[in-house]
């Protein structure tokens, strides 16, 4: 009934993407590599999510 008032996952998703896309690009400056690897894999796993919600979506 008020389905308008849920916020759509893929978009909370691609923010929170975007976030940590930001972040690990300033660690990879700072030097800091080990972290750049950890934010870089978190961005990976982010974006298999997206694309399986889209996918889901699209059927």
């Amino acid at each position: 009934m008020f389905n308008f008032l849920k916020k759509d996952p893929v978009l909370r998703l691609e923010k929170e993407y975007e976030k940590i896309l930001k972040e690990s690009v300033a660690a990879q400056r700072n030097g800091k590599l080990e972290l750049y690897a950890e934010l870089m894999d978190q961005a990976n796993k982010i974006s298999d999510k997206i694309e399986e919600l889209k996918k889901e979506k699209s059927k």
